[in-house]
């Protein structure tokens, strides 16, 4: 049935520029577990990844570069998104997870995985499960399973008699064709025999060996070379036929897997550690690692250094560089790079010697390569590090598609996550990445010894890329991103609802671009039984340097006297937007609405990442709506729980359905839930198939305001809300913050709660609140009720135990004389809503004459330090400025706030004379020193209701 009784909201995107301009990408995790992926091709269907059950990675390390097994699930996963993920491991119901050590996966032209996992699981029918750790082989997917004969992988350093699992490989990830192929001693050969494993024996010092074992397309594992007790396969060729063996330490060879013969042999350096290639006309790349890397090309058993580092200089001293094969390894890629130096890309081919591409004065960190089946373009990852809050680092990878033939990348669009070394490209095709098709990227479960790799240096700061990731609720794991921009505001409006009211959206589209930006709109209303004739599709376009205002974009795009549904936007190829849209109803004394921000496709709940609500039902008064839009086009079966703080227990699962590429709205959902209306609750949406941008809608039935929450930010590390409150305002507005707590793991956790005062940072005060598994809380007036406080205050939280934490937002509202209230939600800050110095902040907020808008500034230090009595307080300082709608300037001027602290610049367009201000204006928040998060608030002056506005990194100018 169609439902048109409709408070429609929106999710938060960030602000985003041309692929030229370089921007943050929005993403969305595939699992809320620490994970590991396997070794595996880039460009296979299907992937699978080790879900720990045993809480935060990383692991404990074992040797050089090896781990312990991972306590948890093996999860196969399709990166075409069309079946859903399936658990593998462990295999018995009544077993909650397996040990696992190595996996690897190889894939044929029918998109069928065979995998090869060490672990301990148990089989079907069989009587015992303390055997330990074995070799399992599946031909089929994981479908089902056989013991293989395989011996355990040994660590290299290790010589006690005992066997370690191998799950990591010793270096990161500089690019190629295999996910963590490189220095690996698993690698993906051919169809008869797709796994090539090197294993160690190591009884006795005296009596360590080294074996080269394949295992075939049925499971058997046979051992076909042997090789001294510190050699060991460095390489294969391009169809997995041939491995590269170190058959002593001086010795190479390349040996044939097929016939079990040895085509030919060299010799290399005893010194360092080898990897490479063997090229198709029998040549073959290695790359030494002996202090610095330097690579070397062999052929017909002789071999000279083809090139090393700047000056051939040792890593200690700055230097990068690294090689990987061309597509099809006849070739090597080649990059340098050094502290204050330019970065170079070569490209090596018998043929043509060593061409020196381009070389980059700016020095972008790239570490590592990906090439295209076409061999006309290149992926380049370049590394970046971040400072954040409590002294962190925030580490990033960004990326741009090159050229063959262009000059350097301009920008690079970055992938706001905190990667660690083990990162990596899980799934790529650089040929249709470069055209918008999806890509998945793992930002890495383990760390790896930090003299492996020639160091890291730090590139100069980059220009500030356009804002985005506002959307962004997990920031680690294995992910999925597009370069490609495809947006949803999952509600837009033009109805009667409840209680007189009606609903409107206007729309705002930003572009900072010298482009104009030409989007296709397409609207589908709410409901289970659209027609194709009752979905609307029109172009819009942004011009150049523009804030774009549709009021009542409903009637204003498609001519529509009553509807509610899903806008869907998407730019032409390389270009990209900002969007955003505030629902509202109009009474006689003002309006009362909510304001969101578009969302990007990508950034779904899915099976393995269900998405919570901690203030989804806040209690007596209100009502809850439940907004679902399917992202996946095959449709969306989830189940929502509403979960308590009665006796931490949590009430029945309820199923609901999302038509294909459509939405639907909920209303009232409380009592399907099984809640009573006084009774307050977490919402945890789950789907089991399918992938749904969820959403909740809060309303206050006195006064009809709308509250909109978006998915909880998980709290692994310290969290800031900006802003909690317990003071009277202006037009007789009396402040007060409600916190809603939620603990969505099954084990107890505590979280402590930090509150500092914005007018007085040392005075603060630390609270401690215990959650048990699954229970959510409710605290009203948080700053009077818990802290005894009144005025305004930054609150940090952080939990225990737990790598996703307890989740935590707030609503800051109004109390009018009938008990109604009117308010907005204030969440958490993610990575993506702080700056520091070399970072801008942007805000699009709205002015007009029966409207006030106030900025707020919260700096994000985590305390002050040797401060005493009648202190001089040390400040952050930032410049403020303010553009119209054509961004021309027409305001700016430098602020300060007290480190820790917070400062609110009331109705900023009136007293900076500026009027009634634009109907849309640009805020940024440029920081000069210190760590700064911003927002703002957009009051109507009669009926006192707020919306808030979050900030998001800046688009380059």
């Amino acid at each position: 049935m169609r439902r048109t009784n409709v408070i429609l909201l929106v999710a938060v995107l960030g602000l985003s520029a041309t692929l030229a301009e370089a921007r943050v990408l929005s993403y969305a995790p595939y699992s809320s577990r620490s994970s590991f992926s396997a070794i595996q091709k880039r460009t296979t269907r299907h992937f699978v990844l080790m879900e720990s059950t045993a809480g935060a990675l990383p692991l404990t390390m074992v040797g050089n570069g090896y781990v312990s097994p991972i306590a948890g699930e093996l999860v196969l996963y399709d990166s075409k998104g069309l079946s859903e993920p399936r658990v593998l491991l462990p295999i018995l119901k009544n077993t909650t997870s397996s040990s696992l050590g190595a996996v690897a996966l190889w894939e044929d032209e029918q998109e069928v995985p065979r995998i090869l996992v060490e672990t301990d699981a148990t089989l079907p029918g069989e009587a015992h499960t303390n055997f330990g750790l074995r070799w399992l082989f599946s031909s089929d997917g994981g479908q089902t399973w056989r013991i293989t004969s395989l011996p355990l992988i040994a660590t290299p350093a290790t010589f006690d008699g005992v066997q370690q699992p191998f799950a990591a490989p010793p270096f990161a990830d500089i690019g190629g064709p295999v996910l963590r192929g490189a220095y690996s001693p698993i690698r993906i050969g051919m169809r008869e025999t797709p796994f090539l494993v090197t294993v160690v024996t190591n009884v006795m010092p005296m009596s360590k060996s080294s074996q080269l074992w394949t295992v075939d397309a049925n499971g058997v594992a046979s051992n076909v070379a042997l090789m001294s007790s510190t050699a060991g396969m460095i390489g294969t060729d391009a169809t997995g036929r041939y491995a590269l063996l170190r058959t002593t330490d001086t010795v190479a060879t390349v040996f044939d897997t097929k016939t079990l013969t040895n085509v030919q042999q060299f010799l290399i350096d005893q010194y360092g550690t080898w990897d490479g290639w063997i090229a198709p006309d029998g040549g073959v790349f290695l790359v030494q690692t002996n202090g610095y890397s330097r690579l070397w090309y062999f052929r017909n058993g002789s071999g000279s250094q083809v090139a090393g580092p700047y000056d051939d200089v040792a890593s200690s001293q700055g230097s990068m560089f690294f090689a990987v094969p061309t597509f099809d390894f006849s070739g090597a890629w080649i990059v340098q790079r050094a502290n204050n130096r330019p970065t170079t890309l070569l490209l090596f081919t018998p043929a043509n010697g060593l061409v020196k591409e381009w070389s980059d004065p700016a020095g972008p960190q790239i570490e590592a390569i990906h090439t295209a089946a076409s061999g006309k373009r290149l992926l380049l990852q370049v590394h970046r590090t971040r400072p954040q809050a409590d002294q962190r680092v925030f580490k990033d990878p960004a990326l741009a598609v090159w050229e063959l033939g262009k000059p350097a990348p301009a920008g690079y669009d970055e992938l706001f996550m905190n990667e660690v070394p083990t990162k990596g490209f899980v799934h790529v095709d650089v040929d249709s990445l470069a055209a918008g098709d999806p890509f998945i990227f793992d930002s890495g479960a383990t760390v790896i010894p930090p003299n492996c790799c020639g160091g890291i240096i730090i590139s100069p700061a980059p220009p500030p890329p356009s804002g985005g990731g506002g959307d962004v609720t997990q920031e680690w794991g294995v992910v999925r991103a597009s370069l490609q921009q495809r947006l949803v505001i999952p509600g837009v409006a033009r109805t009667a609802g409840n209680f007189g009211s009606f609903w409107q959206s206007d729309l705002t589209f930003y572009n900072p671009d010298d482009q104009p930006v030409v989007l296709q709109l397409r609207y589908v209303p709410t409901g289970d039984g659209i027609r194709a004739e009752d979905i609307m599709q029109t172009t819009l376009t942004v011009g150049s340097r523009q804030i774009r205002v549709i009021p009542d974009a409903l009637k204003s795009l498609f001519d529509l006297d009553n509807g509610g549904g899903a806008l869907f936007i998407t730019p032409f190829l390389g270009q990209a937007i900002s969007a955003s849209c505030r629902t509202y109803s109009t009474s006689a004394t003002g309006t009362v609405g909510m304001n969101m921000n578009a969302i990007e496709l990508t950034n779904a709940a899915s099976p393995r990442f269900p998405a919570t609500f901690a203030g989804a039902f806040p209690g007596s008064g209100f009502r809850t709506n439940l907004v679902i839009t399917d992202t996946s086009g095959r449709g969306t079966v989830a189940t929502a729980q509403a979960v308590g703080p009665f006796n931490a227990s949590a009430l029945a699962e309820v199923p609901f359905g999302t038509p294909a590429n459509g939405q639907m709205q909920f209303n009232s959902i409380a009592p399907t839930l099984g809640l009573r209306s006084s009774d307050t609750a977490a919402l945890v949406f789950h789907p089991a198939s399918g992938e749904a941008i969820a959403s909740v809608i809060t309303i206050d039935n006195k006064t009809n305001d709308p509250t909109y929450y978006p998915p909880d930010l998980p709290s692994p590390v310290v969290r800031t809300i900006p802003a909690i409150g317990h003071l009277d305002g202006a037009n007789g507005s009396k402040f007060r913050s409600d916190l809603y707590l939620f603990n969505a793991s099954d084990a107890p956790r505590t979280v402590t709660l930090q509150m500092t005062m914005w007018d007085y940072p040392v005075n603060s005060s630390t609270y401690t609140i215990g959650l048990a598994g699954h229970e959510s809380k409710v605290i009203r007036d948080v700053l009077f009720t818990l802290f005894n406080r009144t005025g305004v205050a930054r609150l940090r939280y952080v939990s225990s135990n737990d790598p996703t934490g307890v989740r935590a937002t707030s609503r800051t509202y109004t109390i009018d004389a009938d008990g109604g209230t009117t308010g907005f939600l204030m969440p958490p800050l993610n990575n993506f809503q702080s700056a520091g110095p070399g970072d801008v902040l942007e805000i699009i907020a709205a002015g007009g004459k029966n409207f006030r808008t106030n900025l707020g500034l919260v700096e994000l230090t985590a305390t002050l330090v040797g401060v005493t009595v009648n202190p001089t307080f040390p400040v952050a300082t930032a410049r403020i400025e303010i553009y119209d709608d054509t961004l021309t300037l027409i305001d700016h001027f430098d602020t300060s706030v007290m480190l820790t602290a917070g400062v609110q610049l009331n109705d900023i367009f009136h007293t900076r004379g500026l009027g009634d201000g634009p109907r849309a204006a640009l805020i940024r928040v440029i920081p000069a020193s210190g760590m700064i998060g911003a927002y703002a608030a957009v009051l109507d002056n009669g009926t006192n209701d707020a919306s808030y506005v979050g900030a998001n990194l800046a688009a380059k100018e």
